[in-house]
């Protein structure tokens, strides 16, 4: 004769497995919606078409034509044909982008491995001079350069 003890193994196993494979079905669900909403590790601009690609999604008709992306791809900044500069950084999963102008300054400095991941290295700080974008710091090729370039425009727009 069977036992209670024997009917109710079958039966608990049973209910593990379908407690198992439901568990298992919402994870793979919701991986898929996160990949779905682009969820996941922060995109990075490590490239020039990664650059170009973010500055015309920033500013319609914005071709970057020489550019310079932060060693850990958060920020870049950008410069078109026209001599226009941007600046971008990594804001949420997107990257946000700003035209600098007369209210723009750049500053070299000490990088600090807190800021970009490399202590000891010459860094650039470029302010947007907007309030709400703030300052970036980046650790590119050439800081002396894209500075001199960003500085420029306060003169440019006071002559």
């Amino acid at each position: 004769m069977p036992t209670m003890q024997m009917m109710e193994t079958p039966f608990a196993l049973v209910q593990f497995g379908v407690q198992f494979g439901v568990s298992l079905l919402a994870i793979v669900l919701l991986a898929a919606l996160a990949y779905g909403l682009k969820l996941g590790p922060a995109p990075k601009l490590a490239t020039g078409q990664d650059v170009a690609n973010a500055a015309r999604e920033a500013v319609d008709g914005f071709v970057a034509q020489e550019w310079a992306a932060s060693s850990d791809g958060s920020a870049a900044l950008a410069k078109d044909k026209d001599g226009r500069l941007m600046l971008l950084k990594l804001h949420g999963n997107r990257f946000a982008g700003r035209l600098l102008g007369a209210a723009a300054s750049a500053q070299l400095s000490d990088a600090r491995s807190s800021d970009v991941g490399h202590s000891g290295a010459t860094a650039i700080e470029v302010t947007s001079g907007e309030r709400q974008f703030g300052s970036v710091i980046l650790l590119i090729e050439n800081p002396e350069t894209w500075a001199e370039a960003v500085n420029a425009l306060r003169h440019k727009h006071n002559a």
